[in-house]
């Protein structure tokens, strides 16, 4: 549990600084398209983060008087992991309307686009014009596909696959089965999203 709170605390962290970073190297606001997604994404952590402390401190409290304990970590854990998914869909959520918004708004960055524009459009479009490592492509596909199984397959996968972000967590996915992984799993995409996310805005707005 204390993992998961790092993690999450870590993602508002990042967030926070890469926005500003980001802010002072191109001479924008900190709010503005497409960095601004940044700063929703360390407001969504903190109520995540305040919502998980909160957990740990009724259920440290309640450990030395109930006896219930033990039976009730798997429903511990089941509200832990939906914390971190509401969380992560927050953000992915914010990172898709924002880059979204950000190629309306400056379409000659990403020209090769048409029709129906969406997260997996943009992130191919990217790779293909280097806005964004190669390497990151397969990555951000898995964010996609957890991200979709979540809101519109109810947890379940449409897919086998099994996506190692780089330099990050490893997501395994078994078509018609619900998504499983360690309890940490949604913090660990949250963090490495922040810094993709991050990166994208950099390969856009150089």
């Amino acid at each position: 549990m204390n993992e998961v709170i790092y993690l999450v605390q870590r993602a508002r962290m990042r967030a926070m600084e890469l926005n500003g970073q980001l802010a002072v190297r191109y001479g924008i606001a900190s709010e503005q398209l497409p960095i601004g997604a940044l700063k929703m994404a360390g407001n969504h952590s903190v109520v995540a983060t305040e919502l998980l402390t909160h957990y740990l401190r009724v259920w440290s409290n309640s450990a030395a008087v109930s006896a219930n304990v033990v039976s009730l970590q798997p429903e511990n854990a089941e509200r832990v992991v939906e914390v971190t998914k509401a969380i992560l869909v927050l953000c992915i959520s914010a990172f898709e309307f924002s880059l979204k918004q950000a190629v309306e708004a400056d379409p000659k960055k990403l020209s090769s686009l048409s029709g129906r524009v969406d997260l997996r459009k943009i992130i191919d479009a990217s790779a293909t014009a280097m806005l964004i490592p190669a390497a990151e492509k397969f990555g951000w596909e898995g964010v996609i596909e957890l991200r979709n199984s979540m809101v519109h397959n109810n947890g379940i996968a449409e897919k086998t696959e099994t996506y190692h972000l780089p330099a990050g967590p490893t997501i395994s996915l078994y078509a018609g089965k619900t998504i499983q992984g360690e309890l940490g799993l949604f913090a660990e995409v949250l963090v490495w999203s922040v810094e993709a996310f991050a990166r994208w805005c950099d390969g856009f707005l150089r």
